[in-house]
């Protein structure tokens, strides 16, 4: 079985990727998946979305996962505030799990890691709350058991397509740029405004999305760029060499900072590079 992974709802509470070295004294890494369990049994799944979305300002998960459902809250490229340790902020990936922990949550649980271990790193150790901090968290989930179940799973998609939401999804204060960056359809968009918009052709956009009919696209939707049409919008106090060393950071050693003003036709970064301005990061 596969599942959804809906990022319709975004917590605001994080450390981007670029700031985590100032923050917590090491860069952004992915080391390791840390389990916890959210609380009280007979919490709800939406109702410990609501609290870190808009009920919390001192806390935050990169996932909330119960029996057939995971919200991404948090992307694993930006470090959330969950262990109460700053490595373990730093270079971890931190799933709030159901505390009842049915076999249905062992299931999704076990699918979300074999994901980001396809994704992050192919043997990403699971660690319990409690090895970052003074705390009962994850409660009786058996690290083990999850373990186990992931490495039985097969291949699972590269890019699961987020559940569509009713309301438009707005960006994070703070949210740099993730690779499952993507366009949402709203009413009157049109493939071609989304592949310009990555600048790719339609064509190639289509074939990637498995769309056969590029002017039948549904509103709430999404549409993933290819591989390499990543792209970066500037924030307030940005700028090209920083964005280059973020990239760097994160595996990109080719970028540099001549590529970036070439790929975008920046002849001036001081007067060009503007809050705002979506920039194609080339290969």
């Amino acid at each position: 079985m596969n599942y959804i992974i809906d990022e319709s709802l975004s917590d605001s509470e994080f450390t981007a990727s670029l700031n985590v070295d100032g923050t917590f004294g090491v860069p952004r890494r992915i080391e390791s998946i840390t389990i916890h369990h959210w609380g009280s049994f007979g919490q709800t799944h939406d109702g410990v979305n609501d609290f870190f979305v808009n009920r919390n300002a001192n806390t935050s998960a990169h996932f909330v996962v119960s029996d057939g459902r995971i919200n991404c809250l948090v992307s694993p490229l930006n470090a959330s505030w969950a262990a109460g340790n700053a490595y373990g902020n730093a270079t971890s990936i931190h799933l709030e799990c159901r505390p009842e922990a049915t076999n249905g949550d062992y299931r999704t649980v076990a699918w979300l890691v074999k994901f980001l271990r396809d994704n992050y790193g192919a043997n990403l150790p699971l660690k319990h709350h409690r090895e970052w901090s003074a705390t009962a968290c994850p409660g009786i989930w058996d690290l083990a058991r999850v373990d186990r179940e992931a490495r039985a799973i097969g291949k699972v998609p590269a890019k699961p397509i987020a559940a569509p939401s009713a309301a438009a999804v707005a960006p994070v204060k703070g949210q740099k740029f993730v690779p499952d960056n993507h366009w949402r359809v709203d009413k009157g968009d049109t493939l071609d405004q989304a592949a310009k918009h990555f600048g790719v052709s339609v064509d190639k956009l289509a074939k990637y999305n498995g769309i056969k009919d590029a002017n039948k696209i549904k509103v709430g939707e999404r549409v993933w760029p290819p591989v390499g049409a990543d792209t970066w919008v500037v924030e307030k106090g940005d700028t090209l060499s920083k964005i280059v060393a973020w990239y760097h950071a994160n595996g990109h050693k080719a970028l540099t900072v001549q590529k970036l003003q070439f790929a975008n036709g920046i002849n001036n970064p001081a007067t060009e590079t503007k809050v705002g301005l979506r920039l194609q990061i080339p290969k």
